[in-house]
Order: structure tokens, then C-alpha cells, then sequence
């Protein structure tokens, strides 16, 4: 398995994600868990897909508060 570290960080109503290692085939992107605008539940948006090692990150905007980021890996 390649050696990749990912972080994952929140800011107002983006969840963001990079991944960093020498895997430079893998490609992964952020999933950010969001609460609807009204309470009333949940929703799920994922950014772009990026590169691992490439100077841009991933980021999704839920527009509204961001429960929790994660990242997903292409399989």
C-alpha cells in the first residue's frame, strides 16, 4: 500500500480535504456530511476529484453546516 496522509478541515459552510504521498495514480476526493438549512435532516456532497500529491485539495460547499469531512478514495 503507498504511503498517502490526508487531513481533512472545515471553514463556514466548506469541507475541504488534500491527500499527500507518493501515489500519484490515486485520486480521492472530500465527502462532506451537511444538516439541511431547516434541521430537518442530513444531505451529502462531495468535491472534485484530485490527485494525491497534487498542490490542489478537494472541497465541497453544503451552504449550510457541515456535520463532518471525510475523504473517499477512487477505487
Amino acid at each position: 500500500m503507498p504511503d498517502i496522509a490526508c487531513d481533512t478541515w472545515i471553514s463556514g459552510t466548506k469541507a475541504n480535504g488534500v491527500c499527500r504521498g507518493t501515489a500519484r495514480e490515486e485520486t480521492y476526493r472530500v465527502k462532506a456530511v451537511c444538516r439541511m438549512g431547516n434541521g430537518a435532516g442530513t444531505f451529502t456532497k462531495y468535491g472534485p476529484w484530485r490527485g494525491v500529491g497534487l498542490p490542489d485539495y478537494s472541497s465541497a460547499d453544503c451552504g449550510a453546516t457541515v456535520l463532518s469531512a471525510s475523504i473517499q478514495f477512487r477505487v
